[in-house]
């Protein structure tokens, strides 16, 4: 490879890396209003405005079931409406966005979708809540669009 093919294709790369960038800052931006429609009301935090403004929240799914404990096997959605208040509280006080949580109450099972500088401030909110967890795990939404970059 000749330098003008080296820095042609060095120009792709950080072209493909800049897209990457963009597209990962949207998608969050994107999330955070297509998921969390109470977002807008909320008055976030500091530490969370500077983290979503450097980009350095990152995207967790948590893990509950009654079988193993992580979930409380009676609780009813009136139930659960109290509890998530007291969560959201506990979100904001560790710089967490709680974006959705599912509950199958049928089968006991509950997977919590929220946004965080790391694991360790979600693992925070379920400790002052006292729910345990199964597994705390960073996952990254992929799109279309993320799909055809990779290629």
């Amino acid at each position: 490879m000749n330098q003008d093919e080296k820095l042609k294709s060095e120009s792709i790369d950080d072209n493909l890396s800049n897209r990457r960038d963009f597209l990962k800052k949207a998608t969050v931006a994107a999330t955070i209003m297509a998921l969390s429609p109470t977002f807008s009301s909320l008055t976030a935090s500091d530490t969370i405005k500077k983290n979503l403004a450097k980009g350095k929240m990152k995207f967790f799914i948590d893990t509950h079931d009654k079988n193993s404990g992580t979930f409380p096997a009676e609780i009813t959605p009136k139930q659960m409406e109290g509890f998530y208040k007291k969560y959201e509280a506990a979100c904001e006080e560790e710089g967490v966005v709680s974006l959705r949580i599912h509950v199958g109450f049928e089968d006991g099972k509950a997977y919590c979708f929220n946004m965080a500088p790391n694991a360790k401030a979600v693992e925070n909110v379920h400790k002052k809540v006292g729910l345990p967890f199964e597994t705390i795990t960073e996952v990254t939404t992929i799109t279309p669009a993320d799909l055809a970059l990779l290629s």
